[in-house]
């Protein structure tokens, strides 16, 4: 099974990218924030995680 990039990867990025990326900024900062400020939890025992975060490992 082979990957291939999706063809709007090679594209040169139009005025859409330049009109959200304000939108980007202001997304990641509160989604970080929101991160930071959330209590992490303790597992009781050690963990070990296969995979790949990005497909769900």
């Amino acid at each position: 099974m082979v990957s291939e990039a999706p063809p709007f990867w090679w594209t040169k990025a139009d005025w859409r990218v330049w009109a959200l990326s304000p939108v980007s900024f202001v997304y990641g900062a509160v989604s970080g924030r929101r991160m930071a400020k959330s209590k992490r939890a303790q597992a009781p025992l050690p963990v070990i995680c296969v995979g790949n975060f990005t497909v769900g490992g």
